[in-house]
């Protein structure tokens, strides 16, 4: 089970199992190199794509679908912003004195 292309953070694969020992066992398997430290019973999300080997079996292209967790984390690491509320804009230009 090498797959080398594919060995980044956030990044996994499943391989179909061709030696399968009985139908209890797993049709695939395979791995999820994990970019971010999860807590026991934490969901991961995983994003999942059907690929063809040069030997022509399938397998499984796994992606860790963490987008929404990394903007949130740069939103708090770049600190609060200041929001100017739109009924204050140019309204000192509406005061006649």
């Amino acid at each position: 089970m090498n797959y080398n292309s594919e060995d980044r953070a956030g990044r996994g694969v499943m391989y179909y199992e061709v030696d399968r020992q009985s139908e209890k066992h797993p049709e695939y398997k395979g791995y999820v190199i994990l970019e971010y430290d999860y807590k026991a019973g934490e969901k991961v999300k995983l994003s999942a794509w059907i690929r063809k080997t040069s030997k022509g079996f399938n397998l499984i292209s796994l992606n860790e679908d963490n987008w929404a967790r990394k903007k949130r984390e740069e939103a708090a690491a770049a600190g609060p912003r200041e929001v100017e509320p739109k009924y204050r804009r140019n309204r000192d230009e509406d005061v006649p004195f």
